[in-house]
């Protein structure tokens, strides 16, 4: 029977952490305008008792919109590119390991599965196609932003040690590795 690949199988700098991590910033900036500008709207189109936003200049919506839309969208290559740079770390023994790692593993798998959500669901209603969705958009668009949300700052507050060493060291020169030999 053939054995699972090791994370050190993977040897290409594209599996790094200091591409990993820089991916994640990026990722993580374009959500944060996304759901900053989704509360906006959402609070604009169902307002809660005592706190009113203004609904002028008509301009100001269309902005934010733009901005929802256009980082949502920038989002998804953001993503399948970090889910390709952390693809070797699925592999990683044990499993689950202690609490820690099995919190890890849960908030990374909660945070992919409400990203993909979230962006696949703008990218059809964006394009008007309804009947895909088969439910409320709106109400599960809002309500899986605040779940992407809790799992970014539980999957950078468990990361946080990784993702400071990462950003602060050089990234690694892919000729480098050309003349040594490795992939």
């Amino acid at each position: 029977m053939p054995q699972p690949p090791r994370p050190e199988d993977f040897r290409s700098p594209l599996h790094g952490p200091g591409l990993t991590a820089r991916l994640g910033v990026w990722l993580a900036a374009a959500f944060l305008v996304c759901f900053v500008t989704g509360v906006v709207s959402h609070l604009q189109q169902d307002p809660v008792a005592g706190l009113v936003l203004p609904t002028g200049p008509a301009w100001g919506y269309r902005v934010t919109q733009g901005l929802h839309v256009v980082t949502g969208t920038a989002s998804l290559p953001l993503l399948l590119a970090k889910m390709y740079a952390a693809y070797p770390r699925l592999f990683e023994r044990p499993l689950l390991g202690g609490p820690l790692r099995a919190l890890e593993r849960l908030a990374t798998g909660v945070l992919v599965a409400s990203a993909f959500f979230l962006l696949l669901s703008g990218l059809v209603n964006v394009a008007q196609w309804y009947a895909v969705l088969g439910f409320g958009f709106r109400q599960a668009h809002f309500a899986l932003a605040w779940v992407a949300v809790g799992a970014i700052a539980t999957h950078v507050a468990i990361k946080l040690p990784v993702i400071r060493d990462a950003l602060t060291a050089p990234l690694e020169d892919p000729a480098d590795r050309a003349r040594t030999g490795l992939r």
